[in-house]
């Protein structure tokens, strides 16, 4: 319900493998920036590149649209390693949320 409040205009997608549902992306493909807002997997397909996959997905998307592409992360969340390794760099830290963007890449 927060996530719907505060980005109402948001796509809610089904992540599917061979029909069935493994997980979900929900992210704002807004006019200023696109902005990742959760994403989740089934536990046992975490680990074997799907999430890789739609992050960079999401980052090729946002280039295409010459936007950026932020999110947030709890700091002790071990996804923050993935995010480095995807291209997000820290804008802020609030002592409990890492502000994150992949600068836009429009070359």
């Amino acid at each position: 319900m927060q996530y719907h409040d505060q980005y109402s205009t948001a796509d809610f997608d089904v992540v599917l493998r061979g029909g069935v549902p493994i997980g979900s992306l929900y992210a704002l493909r807004g006019p200023q920036e696109y902005v990742l807002i959760d994403i989740a997997l089934l536990p046992e397909c975490r680990g074997s590149g799907i999430g890789t996959q739609l992050v960079n997905a999401l980052i090729s998307e946002a280039n295409a649209a010459k936007k950026k592409l932020e999110a947030h992360v709890l700091k002790s969340n071990r996804a923050w390693r993935l995010w480095q390794r995807l291209g997000f760099e820290l804008v802020d830290d609030d002592g409990v949320y890492l502000h994150i963007r992949v600068p836009a890449d429009f070359t």
